[in-house]
């Protein structure tokens, strides 16, 4: 069993990875699509 500040902590670290990972996946297809339209033109 965790105890209460463990599992805030395992909570804070999996929010702060998942933002992380959607800020990363973001920028990737922000710059794909940027890099995409400036290619085409």
């Amino acid at each position: 069993m965790l105890t209460p500040s463990l599992r805030k902590l395992m909570l804070t670290a999996h929010i702060a990875f998942s933002v992380g990972w959607l800020g990363a996946v973001a920028v990737f297809v922000i710059v794909h699509l940027l890099g995409d339209g400036l290619g085409h033109h």
